[in-house]
């Protein structure tokens, strides 16, 4: 699928770049477009921090935890400024990394 969308996101995964609420697109990396999608395809389910390592880093070798932390965190950035949430990308204590645009209870 060339477009991925969750609540108000949409992702363009061929153009490497994603928009909120039909705004201004902005340019994500590899490992953030990579990292995206990988989230918005388990619908709200964590994805384990070791599996989101394994699927963004093509070189296993090249990452870790804080790597991760790191792209999650500039990921965050780029949403919040395009009019998203940084909270939108969550981190489930013991599960792993999970995207919604729901509020948590």
């Amino acid at each position: 699928d060339p477009v991925l969308a969750s609540g108000p996101l949409a992702l363009d995964v061929e153009r490497c770049e994603a928009q909120v609420d039909g705004g201004v697109p902005f340019r994500l990396s590899p490992l953030e477009l990579r990292l995206l999608r990988l989230l918005l395809s388990h619908g709200g389910r964590p994805v384990d921090a070791d599996r989101v390592i394994g699927v963004v880093w093509s070189d296993r070798d090249a990452a870790d935890h804080e790597s991760l932390k790191q792209v999650v965190h500039r990921l965050r950035r780029k949403l919040a400024a395009a009019g998203g949430s940084a909270a939108w990308i969550e981190y489930v204590p013991n599960a792993g990394y999970a995207f919604t645009t729901q509020p948590s209870a």
